[in-house]
């Protein structure tokens, strides 16, 4: 990332306290239309490097606030190593899913990671079993939204099974 994308910075430029520099960047660097904010660090990076870290420990925050408030990853504190394992892989498959469906179908980007599963989740399967043991599979549950995921998304993007 470029230093110009970055609009104004003050690096290097000594001002005695935050009011001050408050103060300078809003008179001097500020037509007052825009916002700002201050992202300070103790390492000695330039504002591209500082920004450019910023940018992906708040996609990792992010990605971490969908995992527990809307995939429902629970507390790992009292699981055995491989619980803990397998219930990380489940909820990044349960993440990779919701991104792909965001990726194909370009009207659902703005949409909550939990409307998206809601929708999903109220899909469901019986299984019938005859007296010759052949099993029979009715779903059921359809709405719009993921009967379109499933046509468009899982079947045209070949994730479906035989």
């Amino acid at each position: 990332m470029s230093e110009a994308c970055l609009g104004y910075h003050v690096q290097g430029k000594l001002l005695s306290n935050d009011v001050e520099s408050f103060k300078y960047v809003r008179n001097e660097l500020s037509n007052r239309r825009e916002g700002f904010f201050k992202l300070e660090c103790s390492s000695n990076l330039t504002p591209a490097e500082a920004f450019s870290i910023y940018r992906r420990r708040d996609t990792v925050e992010k990605l971490m606030d969908s995992l527990k408030n809307h995939i429902d990853l629970k507390p790992l504190r009292v699981w055995s190593e491989n619980s803990v394992k397998g219930t990380l892989l489940l909820c990044f498959l349960a993440q990779v899913i919701v991104s792909m469906v965001r990726y194909e179908m370009p009207e659902l980007r703005r949409r909550s990671t939990k409307f998206i599963i809601d929708s999903l989740q109220n899909l469901t399967v019986m299984y019938v079993y005859d007296r010759k043991q052949a099993t029979r599979r009715i779903y059921s549950n359809f709405e719009p939204l993921n009967s379109r995921i499933l046509r468009d998304v899982v079947v045209v993007s070949g994730v479906s099974g035989g």
